[in-house]
């Protein structure tokens, strides 16, 4: 997670990053481990994020370890 949250310093717009395991009793992440939420300031900052040069980076590298990502997007 120190990769993931240095990408906050490296990437403007990112305004909070918040991670940690799966911790609920009902027994329904269908093999989802944990969780990672970051807030952008805005939908253009996410959208310059996709594409920033330290995310792929950050992509490649740890692609190999997972099996699977869930990624959905909401506005606040």
């Amino acid at each position: 997670m120190r990769d993931f949250a240095r990408l906050v310093d490296l990437i403007e717009g990112i305004v909070d990053f918040e991670h940690g395991p799966n911790i609920s009793p009902e027994g329904l992440s269908k093999g989802y481990t944990h969780a990672v939420m970051i807030t952008f300031s805005s939908q253009a900052f996410r959208d310059a994020y996709l594409i920033h040069a330290a995310h792929l980076a950050f992509v490649a590298r740890l692609k190999p370890w997972f099996d699977e990502v869930l990624v959905f997007d909401y506005g606040i």
